[in-house]
Protein backbone atom coordinates (compact mmCIF):
# COMPACT_ATOMS: atom_id res chain seq x y z
CA UNK A 1 0.00 0.00 0.00
CA UNK A 2 2.60 2.47 0.93
CA UNK A 3 4.24 1.67 -2.53
CA UNK A 4 1.27 3.40 -3.89
CA UNK A 5 1.79 6.71 -1.95
CA UNK A 6 5.60 7.10 -2.98
CA UNK A 7 6.15 9.50 -5.58
CA UNK A 8 6.44 9.03 -9.37
CA UNK A 9 10.18 7.62 -10.56
CA UNK A 10 11.60 9.61 -12.90
CA UNK A 11 10.87 7.71 -15.66
CA UNK A 12 6.81 7.68 -15.37
CA UNK A 13 7.13 11.31 -15.25
CA UNK A 14 9.21 11.26 -18.49
CA UNK A 15 6.50 9.46 -20.32
CA UNK A 16 3.59 11.34 -18.71
CA UNK A 17 4.98 13.99 -20.33
CA UNK A 18 5.43 12.87 -23.54
CA UNK A 19 2.00 11.23 -23.28
CA UNK A 20 0.81 14.59 -22.55
CA UNK A 21 1.95 16.50 -25.61
CA UNK A 22 1.69 13.53 -27.76
CA UNK A 23 -2.21 13.96 -26.76
CA UNK A 24 -2.31 17.68 -27.40
CA UNK A 25 -0.58 17.27 -30.69
CA UNK A 26 -3.15 14.98 -31.53
CA UNK A 27 -5.81 17.63 -30.12
CA UNK A 28 -4.90 20.38 -31.71
CA UNK A 29 -5.02 18.46 -34.98
CA UNK A 30 -8.36 17.55 -34.41
CA UNK A 31 -10.48 19.64 -32.51
CA UNK A 32 -10.78 22.60 -35.45
CA UNK A 33 -12.28 19.78 -38.08
CA UNK A 34 -14.41 18.82 -35.04
CA UNK A 35 -15.52 22.03 -34.54
CA UNK A 36 -16.34 22.73 -38.10
CA UNK A 37 -18.53 18.82 -38.24
CA UNK A 38 -20.40 20.03 -35.28
CA UNK A 39 -21.17 23.56 -36.52
CA UNK A 40 -22.29 21.87 -39.90
CA UNK A 41 -24.73 18.84 -37.72
CA UNK A 42 -26.15 21.64 -35.83
CA UNK A 43 -27.33 23.94 -38.85
CA UNK A 44 -24.88 26.58 -40.04
CA UNK A 45 -24.44 25.97 -43.31
CA UNK A 46 -20.70 25.29 -43.80
CA UNK A 47 -20.13 24.32 -47.81
CA UNK A 48 -19.22 20.67 -48.27
CA UNK A 49 -16.15 21.70 -50.09
CA UNK A 50 -14.55 23.81 -46.98
CA UNK A 51 -14.81 20.56 -44.81
CA UNK A 52 -13.39 18.50 -47.38
CA UNK A 53 -10.35 21.19 -48.12
CA UNK A 54 -9.87 21.63 -44.48
CA UNK A 55 -9.92 17.61 -43.76
CA UNK A 56 -7.62 17.13 -46.41
CA UNK A 57 -4.88 20.20 -45.42
CA UNK A 58 -5.33 19.72 -41.67
CA UNK A 59 -6.00 16.10 -40.36
CA UNK A 60 -2.96 15.22 -42.43
CA UNK A 61 -0.51 17.35 -40.41
CA UNK A 62 -1.83 15.09 -37.24
CA UNK A 63 0.97 12.80 -37.92
CA UNK A 64 3.49 15.31 -39.32
CA UNK A 65 4.74 17.09 -35.44
CA UNK A 66 5.20 12.54 -34.49
CA UNK A 67 8.57 12.96 -35.56
CA UNK A 68 9.73 15.82 -34.25
CA UNK A 69 8.75 15.21 -30.94
CA UNK A 70 10.08 12.10 -31.34
CA UNK A 71 13.31 13.15 -31.67
CA UNK A 72 13.74 16.63 -29.53
CA UNK A 73 12.26 14.19 -26.97
CA UNK A 74 15.50 12.09 -27.49
CA UNK A 75 17.58 14.73 -27.59
CA UNK A 76 16.49 16.24 -24.22
CA UNK A 77 16.88 11.88 -23.04
CA UNK A 78 20.35 12.29 -24.42
CA UNK A 79 21.22 15.34 -22.50
CA UNK A 80 20.30 14.70 -19.07
CA UNK A 81 21.31 11.18 -18.84
CA UNK A 82 25.10 12.36 -19.28
CA UNK A 83 24.70 15.17 -17.26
Amino acid sequence: MLQYLQRPSETTTRLMKNLLVFVLLNLACWIPIEILLTLSMSGVHIDAHLISWFSILVVPHNSLPNPFTYTIGGIIIKKHNVK
